[in-house]
């Protein structure tokens, strides 16, 4: 469970929400800096929150697909050295 954990919560989401928040910083240019960086932050913190609240909708709904799927991914060393 840590893997997939490890790749839909760091791996995968960090780059789109960081190119999420610069297009939406230049968007909607509100004059007031500080408010503005308080703004892109709290959007930020909110696409944070939805992604971990799908990764664990995924992870209590399929996780046992997932981790069959990760044990034979793990075995695959193994088998390529015979």
């Amino acid at each position: 469970m840590a893997f997939v954990m490890l790749l839909m919560t760091y791996l995968l989401p960090a780059q789109f929400i960081t190119m999420f928040m610069d297009s939406s910083a230049d968007y909607f240019k509100i004059q007031n800096p500080v408010v503005n960086d308080i703004f892109i932050a709290l959007l930020g913190f909110i696409i944070t929150i939805c992604v971990i609240s799908m990764e664990a909708y995924i992870l209590k709904n399929y996780g046992h697909i997932l981790e069959y799927g990760v044990k034979h991914i793990m075995k695959l060393p193994k088998l390529l050295k015979k």
